[in-house]
């Protein structure tokens, strides 16, 4: 995306040098603008394929176990989790040619600590529904999350890191029916056809084999007590809150996915997911809250294990320190912002004004003129003709 001149300067005027002024300008550039949404969206988006597919697997699984249900849909949910697991041949064939799943191959099989906790819901956002699995008990998150997105591998998250929003796994239960109903149009093709069709779905037509899903639990977010954050509410509500709000700041992320076709890490992105959690699950913006979560409330000192340091990218030491005042300014004004404006009515619209407006044009001076004018530009995104944004 091209840049102004006007952010050379605000860039160089917040510190940039001459060496690190080119990173810092593709960090803070705005990928965001209203302009660059297909033409053809409408919201609330289209679900994706295999939201469908959720929807009956919840339907089927009311009145059982959940996971022992995801294990006969999902052959990888019987892989035990092992180093070294996936460079085996027993795990190519279940995980990624879908062969059935088989005890002894393995000698034994996955597992949960606590599987009755496990719940499956599907969640209904404006840009598309997705299945989301909870738990309340964190190693059995642990557990689903290196399943589905750690090849049954054992990996450590810092503690911090309580949802995830997976996708690239194949459903085999999907790629079965879909090849049940590709055979019977060809009256029983030969398996090698079958290969190439194969193949060709899955360089042209993903979503039609794979999934995304949101895998959540309900610890503090981001490890923060409510006495930390000031809260006059319960501990076990403060949990029910940090679910809520992780699941609107993980649809928040899948939202630029949709829109822009990116989820990026960057800070600029953590703000806008957790100002759509924070307003969803708590009805306010607090950048003092902000800045806890982040780890940023002594920048630039930050405690090794804050969520910020996942968010430095190819930026220097130098350039990052700059990244973090310049977020933490845009924080202050956007609480500013959201106090005068924001209503949860309308919330998706304030969302996209803000990606509209993105970072520099939300710290530089006088940015409520510009905010109220990207604001105006996303209610017309979101008109009668585009659809409604929820």
């Amino acid at each position: 995306m091209t840049q102004s001149p006007h952010d050379d300067s605000f860039l160089l005027d917040a510190g940039a040098s001459p060496e690190n002024l080119e990173s810092l300008r593709q960090y803070v550039a705005n990928s965001f603008r209203l302009d660059t949404v297909p033409a053809d969206s409408r919201l609330p988006l289209e679900d994706e394929p295999h939201v469908s597919d959720w929807r009956r697997y919840q339907t089927e699984s009311m009145d059982s176990d959940v996971f022992s249900y995801l294990q006969t849909k999902l052959p990888q949910l019987n892989i035990p989790i092992r180093p070294g697991m996936a460079s085996t041949g027993t795990y190519r064939r279940v995980a990624r040619r879908g062969e059935a799943f088989r005890h002894d191959d393995f000698g034994d099989r996955l597992t949960l600590e606590v599987p009755g906790e496990l719940r499956l819901l599907i969640q209904e956002h404006p840009a598309g529904a997705l299945p989301v699995l909870t738990t309340s008990n964190r190693k059995d998150f642990l557990t689903l999350l290196c399943a589905l997105g750690g090849r049954s591998e054992p990996r450590s998250f810092p503690s911090a890191v309580n949802a995830q929003l997976i996708s690239g796994y194949n459903n085999w239960d999907r790629v079965g029916r879909y090849r049940d109903a590709w055979q019977r149009k060809r009256d029983g093709s030969l398996t090698h056809d079958w290969a190439a069709e194969m193949q060709r779905v899955i360089r042209t037509e993903p979503s039609l084999f794979q999934d995304r899903i949101v895998l959540v639990t309900d610890a503090p977010y981001s490890g923060v007590t409510a006495s930390e954050l000031e809260l006059a509410i319960t501990d076990s509500e403060w949990r029910r809150r940090s679910m809520s709000l992780r699941l609107e700041h993980e649809f928040t992320h899948y939202a630029t996915k949709r829109l822009w076709g990116t989820m990026r890490t960057n800070l600029f992105d953590e703000l806008l997911a957790d100002f759509m959690g924070m307003t969803h699950a708590l009805g306010r913006f607090s950048k003092d809250a902000f800045s806890r979560f982040l780890g940023l409330s002594h920048w630039p000192t930050a405690e090794p294990n804050a969520r910020v340091h996942a968010y430095q990218g190819t930026l220097d030491g130098q350039a990052f320190v700059i990244a973090g005042h310049l977020i933490l300014s845009a924080a202050a004004e956007l609480e500013r912002l959201s106090d005068s404006f924001y209503e949860s009515e309308t919330r998706f619209i304030f969302f996209l004004a803000l990606c509209q407006l993105g970072l520099v044009d939300l710290v530089r001076d006088g940015a409520v003129p510009r905010f109220l004018q990207a604001y105006a530009i996303a209610r017309r995104f979101c008109s009668k003709e585009k659809g409604l944004c929820l």
